[in-house]
């Protein structure tokens, strides 16, 4: 009985040592570099937004944001990754909309959305243009559907594969309206643009930034925006302003998590210093070059984005039998 009772005070002892501990912990956090995982390849939007934080979140964190580019699999290696490092806050993943499209385009998947991560903050969203080759036979969104659905099966659509931006952007607004298109796929948007500009595919969804090019040049028609809200620009009205299109919108975002069970303290102080760096003047300006809009919020705010985001597109992914093998 006293061997018991011997026990079991130290074991309350080496409880309260080690609550102490990781008390400590979150307190001095960051006590070394931190890693940032991106899971697309070198080059892209990822990139510009991760070397746009990193001077910015070292200065106020103390230490390092290292970054590492481990693309592959529509992103899914570089968040496995993230899956499997400690819940310490010393790993973190830029994420995108694959977030929530992957689960349900994927077989066998070797993490849970949301089950396996913890949300630090939003970053950036941006809308997509609703671009025609120049001389394609309709100057509006509205007489746009009308001509693809007395055309059915004939009209083209460039895409970068199953699960893009372009592709979901398509596949909601087929199942408003009953648009049947034919898809080709291309290895991103510089050869999607190129491909717009000679007139070898009727029309496509691609960022401003990716259309630029092609708007300076008067080679294309933007006939809306994928935002549920006005665009700057006013030769681009929200597409949700043609009648029959009040529920479509297409909002790609970026956003920062950690690995499931990362302390609320150590995720409350990386919201705070993401936050801080997303209003710094030099970071904004790096940001620019993407055309997105700055967002800011809690943990909270964004894993209510992330879950809203998942019902909306698993439903739609399902309907449109989309899959990635």
């Amino acid at each position: 009985m006293r061997k018991s009772l011997l026990m079991l005070g130290l074991l309350g002892g080496l409880s309260l040592v080690a609550g102490a501990a990781h008390s400590e912990t979150a307190a001095q956090y960051p006590s070394r570099p931190i890693k940032l995982i991106i899971p697309f390849a070198p080059g892209g939007s990822g990139d510009v937004i991760a070397h746009a934080l990193q001077a910015s979140m070292q200065q106020i964190l103390g230490q390092p944001l290292v970054t590492e580019n481990k693309g592959g699999a529509g992103a899914i290696l570089g968040t496995q990754d993230l899956t499997q490092a400690a819940p310490d806050g010393y790993t973190l993943e830029l994420v995108n909309p694959l977030l929530v499209t992957n689960p349900a385009m994927t077989p066998n998947l070797p993490y849970k959305t949301p089950e396996d991560f913890t949300p630090v903050g939003s970053i950036l969203t941006f809308s997509l243009f609703l671009a025609t080759r120049k001389d394609f036979p309709a100057t509006n969104v509205a007489d746009f559907i009308s001509y693809v659905k007395a055309n059915p099966g004939k009209v083209t659509l460039a895409t970068s594969g199953p699960g893009s931006t372009s592709q979901l952007s398509q596949a909601l607004l087929s199942s408003l309206t009953g648009m049947k298109i034919v898809e080709i796929p291309y290895k991103g948007g510089g050869p999607i643009a190129l491909a717009l500009a000679g007139s070898q595919v009727d029309y496509t969804f691609a960022t401003p930034s990716v259309l630029d090019p092609l708007i300076q040049a008067n080679n294309v028609n933007i006939l809306g925006t994928t935002s549920p809200t006005a665009s700057t620009d006013p030769a681009a009205p929200s597409m949700s302003a043609t009648p029959g299109l009040e529920n479509y919108s297409y909002v790609a975002w970026y956003g920062m998590v950690a690995p499931a069970g990362t302390p609320a303290d150590i995720v409350a102080k990386l919201n705070d210093a993401l936050n801080q760096s997303l209003q710094k003047p030099e970071v904004v300006q790096a940001l620019a070059s993407l055309n997105g809009t700055i967002k800011t919020g809690s943990p909270k705010d964004f894993s209510d984005w992330v879950n809203s985001e998942l019902a909306k597109w698993s439903k739609v992914i399902k309907d449109a039998g989309i899959t990635v093998q």
